[in-house]
């Protein structure tokens, strides 16, 4: 079986470069938009898809639709960041269920506050979608991330009464929390403004300008790359500080709500929410190698943000998630092996709150091309007990696997254990769905000012 190592886990939760095998990526590992002919001797859950393309005829994602249809939030995977083919099949599948299943929310793994500049564009169409694209995580620089943002405003060109929105929900973002807090309590509480919003300065990014300008400084290098450490005293510093705005925000929330309204009081709690989960990431996963209370940290403020964001601004939207695989991950605490025993993924807490009502769908494939800091690559091979072997040698270049429903002749046992990814896991017990991709192919950026462009 395969393991994730240790490395491997600290890249994911910070967000870096999965450490893997690499060899250089080629146009043979281009995924068709033709779907291989399979036959009749599908398994009963698996479902041949025509391609990746975008404007393929839909009737091939009805399975998909059949697993959405009843429910409020389908989160979409994969096994790594910057693969172009992963993205390209997401792209399709939410395009799908907009246009077919009514969802009107789509929102990304990327700091909350500067997707509020994705979701100005797709409402008003004003300047480029690669401009807003931008504000996402560099990650998602891939051309078929711009191409999803104009197909969502020429929607709303098309549909001005029956809109589609944009969010974000990660809480990487202490450059702009901060500073947000500075203006929520200098407006509403100038008394103690100064004193409680000092009290976050030793927190973990606080003192940045932006996230390009924190990822150049020397000292979070060092961090990131396990040459340093994110100070006790600091990380100290930063908790009794985060505690003195959240004594305060909940102490006087009747005068602040009186005085700025609930929606502007919920930021400001999200934002500290932001900050404290930022901070419990990087000094316990980075910093201490905590895996499970960093990233538990982490996933709990994101699946917050994703909450409290759908209530005051989505209301009653069905939303497509875009995110990694181990964060759509539900049923967390029952995983077998794992690098984050017991942790408390944002999937799982989604799934509690939504049962039936939330859908995790791990994007998967066999050989994967991706595109990160070393150009690119593609990843270890799957092992020959995988699900990924298993799909491969159905000879489908896109296929859906319906784990909700394995029928009379399903291509797994319900009860065994198989490799997923980097995990070892029983693939139902924790996914509602596969998308598989036989061989995606690396992102291709947008911009040659995104790190990863070669």
């Amino acid at each position: 079986m395969r393991i994730v190592t240790l490395s491997a886990a600290l890249a994911l939760a910070a967000c870096a470069p999965v450490p893997v095998t690499t060899t250089d990526a080629s146009s043979d590992s281009v995924v068709p938009d033709a779907v291989v002919d399979a036959g009749p001797s599908l398994p009963s859950n698996v479902f041949a898809l025509a391609g990746l393309d975008p404007t393929l005829p839909t009737a091939d994602l009805e399975p998909l639709g059949a697993m959405a249809q009843n429910a409020d939030v389908v989160a979409f995977g994969e096994t790594v960041h910057t693969s172009g083919g992963f993205y390209r099949a997401k792209s399709r599948a939410i395009r799908y269920l907009v246009r077919e299943r009514g969802f009107r929310l789509v929102s990304f793994e990327s700091p909350w506050r500067n997707a509020e500049r994705v979701e100005r564009y797709v409402q008003q169409c004003e300047g480029t979608a690669e401009d807003a694209a931008r504000a996402l995580h560099t990650i998602w620089w891939d051309r078929s991330v711009p191409e999803l943002l104009r197909w969502m405003c020429q929607w709303n060109t098309e549909h001005p009464a029956d809109r589609v929105h944009f969010s974000g929900f990660d809480i990487r973002q202490p450059w702009t929390d901060v500073p947000a807090l500075r203006t929520y309590f200098t407006a509403n509480a100038p008394d103690v403004s100064v004193r409680l919003v000092d009290g976050l300065a030793r927190c973990f990014g606080a003192g940045f300008s932006d996230e390009e300008m924190f990822f150049r400084d020397a000292t979070v290098r060092a961090i990131y790359e396990g040459r340093a450490r994110v100070s006790v005293d600091d990380n100290a510093a930063c908790t009794q500080g985060l505690a003195a705005v959240r004594d305060y925000l909940q102490r006087e929330r009747v005068r602040l709500v009186s005085a700025a309204g609930e929606g502007e009081w919920e930021l400001a709690r999200l934002a500290a929410v932001s900050i404290e989960g930022f901070q419990l990431a990087a000094f316990e996963a980075v910093s201490r190698r905590s895996l499970t209370r960093g990233q538990s940290g982490r996933d709990a403020a994101m699946a917050d943000a994703f909450t409290t964001l759908r209530r005051l601004r989505f209301a009653g939207m069905r939303a497509a998630v875009w995110t990694h695989n181990l964060h759509v991950t539900h049923h967390t605490e029952a995983l077998v092996q794992t690098p984050y025993p017991n942790a408390i993924t944002f999937g799982t807490l989604l799934q509690r709150a939504l049962g039936a009502r939330y859908v995790g769908v791990a994007v998967v494939g066999y050989n994967v091309g991706y595109n990160w800091f070393e150009g690119p690559a593609t990843l270890e091979m799957p092992s020959e007990q995988s699900v990924e072997t298993l799909l491969h040698g159905l000879g489908l270049a896109v296929a859906w696997v319906d784990l909700r429903a394995p029928g009379a002749r399903p291509l797994l046992d319900a009860q065994a254990l198989y490799d997923l990814g980097p995990e070892y896991l029983a693939p139902a017990a924790h996914y509602d769905g596969l998308l598989y991709v036989d061989a995606p192919e690396g992102a291709t950026y947008f911009t040659p000012q995104s790190p990863f462009a070669r």
